[in-house]
């Protein structure tokens, strides 16, 4: 699996390319069967690789000392143990959400901050990732709402941030789908587009935006 981040250069994707050929003759033969995932839209075969625990970094750095001593904020999401992720955000406090878990990480500080209808595998989740990132087994953990004065300044102050409910049917939450409708290969064509984000817009095309409740 060729991962290409959402700002990988021409450069990186050309050397992952030639290193996942290398690797496939070198251990295979040549047999294996290549799948390239583009960042954030990661199929469900690749998720559940990681048993509901990847970490995407933001930023140029290589390994985890490259972050040492810089403000990070990943945002824990998902609906299932299996496509539950954590991506780095960038640590202001428009980046929290309701429906989720964040851990914020900043010098002697680490927290981890509950929205109020964030679920339990990304409560799980979030709690997984404090353990990994500081090796602190029991952090400081923050209901929404309830937020120390400490933890808005490392955030550069507040503001507001996305509130609204996620839908559920039975307690299973419904969250929102994206269509991607296009007749450039001849046909009409209607396309869901995974784990999306304002990215994945095209302007030249027919766009549906599915909330569940409109």
């Amino acid at each position: 699996f060729p991962l290409q981040g959402c700002k990988s250069s021409e450069d990186n994707i050309a050397a992952c390319a030639m290193m996942v050929q290398t690797i496939d003759y070198k251990e295979v033969n040549g047999k294996a069967v290549q799948v390239r995932i583009t960042q954030n839209q990661e199929p469900e075969h690749f998720l559940r690789i990681f048993h509901g625990k990847l970490i995407v970094l933001k930023g140029d750095g290589r390994k985890m000392s490259d972050f040492n001593n810089k403000t990070m904020l990943f945002h824990i999401r998902g609906y299932l143990e299996y496509n539950t992720r954590a991506m780095q955000v960038e640590p202001v406090a428009s980046s929290l959400n309701s429906n989720d878990a964040f851990v914020l990480i900043h010098q002697d500080y680490s927290y981890l901050w509950l929205g109020r209808e964030a679920n339990s595998e990304e409560r799980k989740m979030a709690r997984s990732v404090m353990s990994y990132l500081t090796n602190i087994s029991d952090p400081a953990v923050i209901l929404e709402g309830k937020e120390p004065d400490k933890f808005w300044e490392i955030l550069g102050g507040k503001q507001d941030y996305a509130t609204e409910i996620v839908s559920q049917v039975n307690g299973i939450e419904m969250p929102p789908r994206l269509f991607h409708c296009s007749n450039a290969s001849g046909y009409y064509k209607v396309e869901e587009i995974v784990n999306f984000s304002q990215e994945d817009l095209y302007e030249d095309d027919v766009m549906l935006l599915d909330t569940f409740k409109e």
